[in-house]
């Protein structure tokens, strides 16, 4: 078989759209690993409700992967790919959050004190529900707005192929 010939199965003239939602999730992991270094510099950690700065860098995220997602698509906007990408996006972000915020809380014992004394788990919160339930929070929170950002986003291009 010649390396040159097209693998069967594949049509030679479609091309393979790469994927930016792991990239982009791990620069919104990066960005959310930043926002909370900065809110740790500033002694601002333990303030449970600044937390939600978080929704605002994963709802920017997940915009970007899905306009990066349909600009490479082109005409041929396929549904589920891009809510794919917006998913791979938003938990790419998460994961790689929660094992930060786990190793973080599992040497920092202030934090931990100061969030148990803060959030609902109290005595029962260790670095590993902690990162847990920031991660499921967030995580839940980005595919719901994958879903969200997509149809908008989706609407957007609908409306200007029609002009």
């Amino acid at each position: 078989m010649n390396p040159d010939e097209p693998k069967t199965g594949t049509p030679p003239s479609k091309e393979k759209v790469p994927n930016p939602g792991f990239y982009i999730g791990l620069i919104t992991a990066a960005a959310l690993i930043a926002y909370f270094l900065i809110m740790r510099a500033l002694g601002l950690a333990h303030h449970v409700n600044l937390r939600l700065f978080n929704y605002v860098i994963i709802i920017a995220g997940i915009t970007w992967s899905i306009k990066k997602h349909v600009n490479l698509e082109g005409r041929h906007y396929d549904y589920l790919a891009t809510l794919g990408n917006g998913c791979l996006t938003a938990i790419t972000a998460v994961i790689f959050f929660g094992a930060f915020l786990f190793i973080w809380l599992s040497f920092d014992t202030t934090l931990l004190l100061a969030l148990r004394e803060n959030t609902f788990f109290g005595e029962y919160l260790t670095p590993l529900t902690a990162a847990t339930v920031a991660a499921g929070e967030d995580g839940a929170f980005g595919m719901i707005m994958a879903y969200v950002i997509m149809f908008y986003i989706n609407n957007k291009q609908m409306q200007t192929t029609k002009e």
